[in-house]
């Protein structure tokens, strides 16, 4: 009775005796730990990767992929951006019109939309946004890749998958 489970308000079940529920917190950030060191490292060993290269004369990678990917990741984002940042730009002026006009201070919205963009939400909402379309776009891509067995063929040839499909991607994304 004492290890019986109580389902919180998320749907996570959690334990009645706290030396469990410690246990799985411990287990739960374990978890995430490992999570992390592994992105840590496949970031480092990619960049080790194109380092030495650099480092031994030759090109890390084809500079045709790399353009490809940034104007992927840059120029073809823009769009999407640039709508959801009217609309939400339109939203916050009509909401915070509506409160102004309480006050008699309505003539206040276009500044105040407009340093709250600049500094605030515009930097945001374009991260976000681009992490978003540009990361799921690449891993759909490598995911193909992965699926039709195109990324064994090119270890195959003795082509590194990292320098060859990440090395650019990453360099694409970092030069934004």
């Amino acid at each position: 009775m004492a290890n019986t489970k109580r389902s919180a308000a998320n749907g996570v079940t959690l334990s009645a005796n706290p030396i469990v529920a410690v246990q799985e917190i411990g287990q739960f950030g374990r978890n995430f730990l490992r999570e992390v060191g592994s992105m840590f490292w496949f970031i480092a060993h990619t960049f080790e990767e194109t380092v030495e290269r650099v480092r031994h004369g030759r090109v890390p990678f084809r500079a045709a992929s790399f353009f490809r990917h940034t104007e992927r990741a840059g120029v073809d984002s823009v769009p999407l951006v640039g709508l959801v940042s009217f609309f939400l730009g339109l939203t916050m002026a009509l909401l915070t019109g509506y409160q102004l006009q309480r006050f008699g201070t309505e003539r206040l919205v276009p500044g105040l939309v407009a340093i709250g963009f600049t500094r605030e939400l515009g930097p945001l909402l374009t991260g976000i946004m681009l992490a978003a379309r540009v990361g799921a776009a690449f891993t759909a891509e490598l995911g193909t890749m992965q699926v039709s067995e195109e990324v064994e063929a090119i270890e195959a040839m003795g082509i590194g998958p990292l320098r060859f499909l990440v090395a650019p991607r990453m360099l694409a994304l970092f030069f934004l």
